[in-house]
């Protein structure tokens, strides 16, 4: 087991999320529609290959209908799906996600920088606090490749984004998903607000938090 690993959900169970399938196979394992996957293989996957720190695995949270994720081209990647089986995710990762000294989460439908797992790795190696969070303001991101500021995320006052990092360089108490990402702040003594430019949400318009609104601004 390497000591960084990106965390990412695959699986919606119960959401109102419109990229999640819907019918059979929906119902046996919460699986993505072919739009997800595709941006997945567009967005994601290029993005974790170009990434300059390598000693990394990609835990994967997956219901049971995993092949269309597994048969992507994930190169030399390490991949290592976990079965939630309809648990709850976070229930299921305090359980079962394994603890490293890096744990970052990534959704299926976004991407980061070359630089994004270096950070807080090159952060541990320096900082003195055994534990603390790094949030990664995020740019929205249409399928152009047109960037936006949202506000929602660029306010060091509002709850964290799901673009968040997790350094525990001791004693490994805590997952990603200890708890919603909006209240992971609150786990440590310490967070880092970094300015965008190491992570893009993905602008689909499939889910309130993916869609442009009103305040959201052009690069």
């Amino acid at each position: 087991m390497k000591n960084t690993s990106v965390v990412t959900r695959a699986v919606y169970s119960g959401e109102s999320d419109a990229l999640s399938r819907k019918g059979e196979a929906f119902e046996k394992g919460w699986t993505l529609t072919p739009e997800r996957l595709q941006l997945m293989q567009d967005n994601y996957i290029p993005s974790l290959k170009s990434q300059r720190y390598k000693e990394f695995d990609i835990y994967i949270l997956l219901g049971d209908a995993d092949r269309p994720i597994l048969d992507l081209d994930w190169g030399d990647l390490n991949l290592v799906p976990l079965y939630t089986k309809g648990r709850n995710i976070n229930e299921f990762c305090r359980e079962s996600l394994p603890r490293t000294r890096v744990q970052s989460r990534l959704d299926t439908d976004d991407r980061a920088s070359p630089g994004w797992l270096h950070y807080p790795n090159w952060l541990a190696d320096r900082e003195e606090a055994d534990t603390f969070l790094v949030h990664f303001e995020p740019l929205m991101e249409d399928r152009k490749g047109l960037l936006y500021y949202h506000p929602m995320y660029h306010n060091k006052q509002n709850k964290p984004s799901c673009f968040i990092s997790l350094v525990q360089k001791g004693r490994k108490k805590m997952c990603i998903h200890q708890d919603w990402h909006t209240r992971m702040h609150k786990k440590v003594k310490k967070v880092f607000w970094l300015n965008p430019g190491y992570t893009f949400l993905s602008i689909h318009g499939e889910n309130k938090s993916s869609s442009r609104h009103s305040r959201d601004k052009r690069v």
